[in-house]
């Protein structure tokens, strides 16, 4: 390659990288520690999330009990809701052969039969898998909803089996996060069988439920009760828009529109229930229980109550983005302060100059006119390493500026071993050209073998790390690339312009 075109290369990068980080306080993401935030950790409620499969795993038996004829099966909760006891009370040999049959298909559930009963709870142990699958799902949704929310750069990881640690940079308002990402979301749709006059209503416990509704007047001591199927028909799965609007009567009010599969189903519901009321659940409470009028095959439905504008515009995020796939308890918040951030800001930026001077003035001390050209080197290892980082998006969190500043001592590294071998070429008595060339293809092995294996590192820090750790190991494996391209390529570059057409016979090393 021309040594004209690869000046002109390094120019153009250069280039690149200061357009790149221009203005760098927009162009660099800050992380909670450096900007201040808020953090919080929310755990996944186990119990709720077993008492949904479980309730999920009755409805599949159901269907299978059904399926296959089987006469006078009843279930019954027990344990609020952590048990389920299934009686069949026709006993002819032949019916029970079709229950035993029917309920094969319990796992991963415990199933203990006990003359003609069965009873049917969680097996935890095998469910453990489930557990980390629903914290998995669920920092997708929060993710999901905190994009929508507006916060740039937020951190987002499991901690260990059923607990979620958010970082959200730059953010005060502590309510309103937990609002967003603390709200379950579950929607469904359900058959409304009465009003119920108080929670001690008789009902069929394996078939009906007593749900609560929200007060139409704030000022009302009391919310009514509803008696609802427990059979889900439709759920907020199927929810592909949800935006804040108004009804006819300039409520405020959630519309909502389903995808293809979610307005077929919606179509057969309201054709099955006509005229009868649909309960629409939100979050465990019945928002609004409207009669159906006629067949709805657009795949469209409204949430009404009495909704603020804040409220609506919530419901209409977290819907949007899906629900979580059981309740997450906020385990702690933190609001992390800005003065905080700016000390951080100034104390890593101060050791890190620090740092960098000391390496520049060793560098030329020892290595004299090749010292500076290595100073030189480092200066735009830096200047590329923070225009990677803005155009991947990254954010600088301390322990990346401590990564910063072990890139610069890697780097140096590299000119060191080259810089020694073109020492030993020249004791040799070679020419100062031929022992540059020597130089650099000697310590190339050396200096590849120690970043592939400083690298590798990086990426396991990066794989198995969280936050912060991760802003480390980005800082610290980009800057081990970018520090090979400055110590081989500029360098190299950098000597050969200034011996270009001129027969040197000594070197300032």
């Amino acid at each position: 390659m021309n040594i004209r075109f690869k000046v002109m290369f390094i120019f153009v990068l250069v280039l690149f990288a200061l357009w790149s980080i221009y203005p760098m306080h927009k162009k660099i993401n800050l992380g909670l520690d450096l900007r201040g935030g808020i953090d919080l950790i929310y755990e996944v409620d186990t119990d709720e999330l077993f008492k949904n499969m479980l309730g999920n795993k009755v409805e599949q038996l159901k269907q299978s009990l059904e399926k296959n004829n089987v006469v006078g099966a009843t279930f019954k909760s027990e344990d609020n809701g952590n048990a389920f006891t299934i009686t069949i009370a026709e006993t002819s040999a032949e019916n029970m052969k079709r229950a035993d049959i029917s309920l094969e298909v319990a796992a991963p559930t415990i199933l203990a039969k006990s003359g003609n009963s069965w009873r049917l709870t969680i097996d935890r142990e095998k469910s453990k898998q489930s557990v980390s699958d629903a914290a998995a799902k669920a920092v997708e949704i929060i993710r999901n909803r905190i994009d929508q929310f507006g916060v740039k750069e937020p951190l987002i990881s499991t901690m260990g089996e059923s607990r979620i640690r958010i970082q959200l940079p730059g953010e005060k308002d502590i309510q309103k996060a937990i609002d967003v990402i603390g709200s379950t979301a579950q929607l469904q749709f359900r058959h409304m069988k009465r009003i119920a006059s108080s929670l001690n209503d008789k009902i069929d416990e394996a078939t009906e439920e007593i749900m609560p509704g929200t007060k139409e007047d704030p000022r009302a001591d009391s919310v009514p009760l509803y008696v609802l199927d427990k059979t889900v028909l439709l759920t907020g799965d199927y929810v592909v828009d949800a935006r804040p609007s108004f009804d006819e009567s300039q409520r405020i009010c959630v519309s909502m529109e389903f995808n293809a599969e979610g307005a077929k189903k919606f179509a057969d519901i309201t054709g099955k229930y006509l005229h009868q009321n649909i309960a629409i659940v939100l979050d465990g409470k019945v928002q609004t229980a409207p009669t159906v009028q006629s067949v709805i095959p657009n795949g469209r439905a409204q949430i009404t109550g009495s909704f603020s504008d804040e409220i609506a515009q919530k419901y209409s995020i977290v819907l949007r983005a899906g629900s979580l796939p059981a309740p997450v308890r906020k385990a702690s918040a933190t609001l992390v302060g800005p003065s905080l951030g700016s000390d951080s800001i100034h104390k890593g930026v101060v050791s890190s100059l620090f740092g960098a001077g000391l390496v520049f003035v060793f560098m030329i001390i020892y290595y004299k006119f090749c010292g500076l050209i290595a100073s030189f080197a480092l200066t735009l290892n830096i200047l590329f390493l923070f225009a990677i980082m803005a155009l991947l998006n990254s954010t600088l969190t301390l322990p990346g500026i401590a990564g910063i500043a072990l890139t610069l001592g890697v780097a140096v590294d590299a000119n060191v071993l080259i810089y020694e071998r073109i020492k030993e070429e020249l004791r040799a008595g070679k020419t100062v050209r031929a022992a540059i060339e020597s130089g650099f293809d000697r310590a190339f092995t050396a200096i590849w073998d120690s970043n592939l294996t400083t690298l590798i590192s990086a990426l396991a820090l990066y794989y198995y790390g969280t936050g912060p750790i991760k802003g480390f190991a980005i800082t610290l494996s980009s800057g081990i690339i970018i520090s090979m391209f400055t110590a081989i390529f500029v360098v190299k570059v950098t000597l050969d312009l200034l011996l270009a057409g001129r027969k040197a016979k000594t070197i300032s090393i």
